[in-house]
């Protein structure tokens, strides 16, 4: 029996009209910066209209929390560019048994 255990987020952003494209160029950067985390089990941006979505799992909380420090000033900074307060995060930890 194989287990697998590993934390996930799953935060959703609102883009400000027009900003779209402004947001998007930042992508490879956080993309380049988590590549080197150790803890990064993967890592992608999907877009939907107005929103874009970043579904990325890590090894255990320490390795997410390693993840929010190393890129939290682009985070902000991709905010300050066009994000609105309607942008939500969800963690969970997963764990299932094949």
């Amino acid at each position: 029996m194989m287990r697998s255990n590993f934390v996930s987020l799953h935060p959703y952003f609102k883009v400000h009209p027009g900003k779209l494209e402004a947001v998007k160029a930042g992508f490879p950067r956080f993309v380049e910066k988590t590549a080197t985390e150790k803890g990064n089990l993967f890592y992608g941006f999907t877009i939907s209209g107005d929103e874009f979505f970043c579904r990325e799992g890590y090894e255990s909380a320490e390795g997410l929390l390693a993840h929010l420090d190393n890129v939290g000033a682009l985070l902000v900074e991709t905010m300050k560019i066009g994000t609105s307060p309607e942008s939500k995060f969800t963690a969970q930890r997963l764990s299932w048994k094949n």
